[in-house]
């Protein structure tokens, strides 16, 4: 049956930014974040589970008065620790909890942000641990697309140690932020834009490779990070979901374990690729695209191909 090879913990929904793309934050008001004695808890279940890795996000976990003892509780269990940041509120006096992590994630999804997340990774460059940046395709930045290879190229960070592209989830306020046209537009640029600065952006999250007749293969890393494939998120409520933004809740912490969780029929049918239509079942590519996160029930007309956010899956409340 195996074990994910990630869990994610969802600190807060509360957040010092306010993206209009988040799909969080239509929710920020109906949350409580989850309390330190749970969080506690469900990192000594990932230690005795065997689970190697922990995700810590948000909202932005700095917000955290508590977040040095988590940092430290995860590693002190000898967890490889991965912090998602927007990088705005690390300075000097709480640089050192980067001491307990060991891969940062900064978001870098505008370009106005660039020299704040330079700064961020500038101030990290003494410290032994990975740095990855993340940008998340809205039509502005997908229009500056060109500004973002250039700028990150710029960098000069020995542990800076990738770059990658996210497309935009549906949120209440743009339930289709990504249209076929705008699809294309990315595969054509990013095709063009790693030979020109000899770089290997990918799309890292789930997108149907489908969706266009260009080869989004060659630019996309496919689903295995999404719809539970290899990775559980708790929310700040302590459900556990197949990803960030699903609305798919999997009972609670305080009813199940992580491996119930994991070894229970939902999952299982979603590794055995059982919530995927037919369609996608015949497809070539199905192992590596696992479906791309799809709803509808067909791919008859590329031109009519709708973006959605999670697999259908039963709720539980």
């Amino acid at each position: 049956m195996g074990i994910p090879n990630e869990i994610i913990i969802e600190l807060t929904r509360e957040c010092n930014l306010d993206c209009k793309f988040c799909f969080n934050k239509q929710e920020q008001s109906d949350f409580k974040p989850i309390l330190k004695r749970d969080v506690f808890n469900i990192l000594e279940d990932i230690s005795d589970s065997g689970i190697k890795a922990v995700r810590f996000t948000g909202g932005e976990p700095f917000l955290r008065k508590d977040l040095i003892e988590i940092l430290k509780k995860a590693k002190s269990l000898g967890l490889y620790v991965i912090l998602n940041s927007n990088g705005f509120l690390i300075n000097q006096k709480n640089i050192h909890y980067l001491n307990y992590v060991d891969l940062v994630l900064f978001s870098l999804h505008s370009i106005d942000r660039f020299e704040r997340v330079k700064e961020s990774t500038r101030l990290l460059k003494d410290y032994n641990l990975k740095i990855m940046l993340a940008t998340i395709m809205t039509k502005e930045n997908i229009k500056n697309l060109e500004n973002f290879y250039k700028l990150v190229s710029s960098l000069k960070q020995p542990n800076l140690s990738e770059w990658f592209l996210l497309r935009q989830i549906p949120n209440e306020t743009n339930k289709e932020p990504l249209s076929k046209a705008d699809i294309k537009k990315i595969y054509e640029k990013v095709t063009s834009y790693n030979k020109k600065y000899d770089l290997n952006i990918k799309i890292a999250n789930a997108l149907p490779f489908c969706a266009i007749e260009e080869d989004l293969a060659s630019i996309s890393k496919g689903g295995i990070f999404d719809s539970g494939y290899s990775r559980i998120v708790i929310d700040c409520n302590g459900h556990y979901k197949t990803d960030y933004y699903s609305n798919d809740l999997l009972r609670s912490i305080n009813e199940h374990s992580i491996l119930d969780i994991w070894n229970s029929k939902e999952m299982e049918d979603i590794r055995n690729y059982r919530r995927v239509n037919n369609k996608c079942k015949e497809c070539y590519y199905l192992e590596k695209c696992k479906g791309g996160l799809l709803k509808n029930e067909t791919l008859r007309d590329f031109d009519n191909i709708k973006l959605f956010v999670s697999i259908a899956l039963p709720t539980h409340n």
